[in-house]
């Protein structure tokens, strides 16, 4: 069993996108293989944001394993269920991640949600309740940073926050592991300024889908 702590974590946020490039078939497989247009530009290691036809894929941040020509197996994610990724309903678009800044002013970091809901069912004839697992709950990060606008980081969290639209954030632990996730930002302009405390402000994130985690 290995036992972590967050005590040197990197937290990143997505700075600057390649173009879409379209994604013109995508296999029932684990992992799952796109097919993008010639030119795509998208190496070993990037990190892509994913449109698609399939709504447990779309708006997902995942990370390239292996790229042969314009065949690109997105690392990690299973999408051989036929149920919950149709055949041939999953084409659409990506696009890469061409730059991240890292923000090393978080004070404070609470994370909430993500808990499975339940539906409670009874039948003709029974005496008793059942329960079966429905959706999960948002989740939702609330970061307390020092406040400090100059940074490149607060400046795309703001532009993310101002424009609502989402950004990748990444969480890098020390020993390597990496989760990374689409999420809307929305950060405070108005810093706290209690007496005899540090100035700070509020950053929270509510994340489009389940993080995905990656080893080192």
């Amino acid at each position: 069993m290995t036992i972590q702590t967050t005590v040197g974590c990197t937290r990143s946020i997505a700075a600057t996108y390649g173009a879409d490039v379209a994604i013109s078939a995508i296999t029932n497989a684990s992992p799952a293989v796109v097919t993008l247009a010639a030119g795509h530009s998208v190496a070993v290691g990037d990190y892509v944001e994913i449109k698609s036809g399939w709504r447990n894929l779309t708006d997902k941040v995942l990370r390239v394993s292996v790229v042969m020509t314009n065949d690109v197996t997105l690392e990690g994610f299973d999408t051989s269920d036929v149920v919950d990724y149709p055949t041939d309903q999953g084409i659409g678009s990506l696009r890469r991640i061409t730059a991240w800044h890292d923000f090393d002013q978080a004070k404070d970091v609470k994370t909430s949600g993500g808990e499975q809901q339940w539906l409670t069912q009874t039948v003709d004839g029974e005496t008793r309740e059942r329960k079966m697992p429905s959706i999960r709950s948002a989740i939702t990060v609330d970061v307390e940073v020092y406040d400090d606008p100059s940074m490149p980081w607060y400046q795309t969290a703001l532009a993310a926050s101002r424009t609502r639209r989402p950004a990748a954030y990444r969480i890098r632990l020390a020993i390597g592991a990496i989760s990374v996730v689409n999420a809307y930002w929305g950060v405070g302009e108005t810093p706290s300024t209690d007496k005899n405390a540090e100035v700070v402000t509020k950053v929270s994130l509510a994340y489009l889908t389940p993080p995905q985690r990656y080893a080192a």
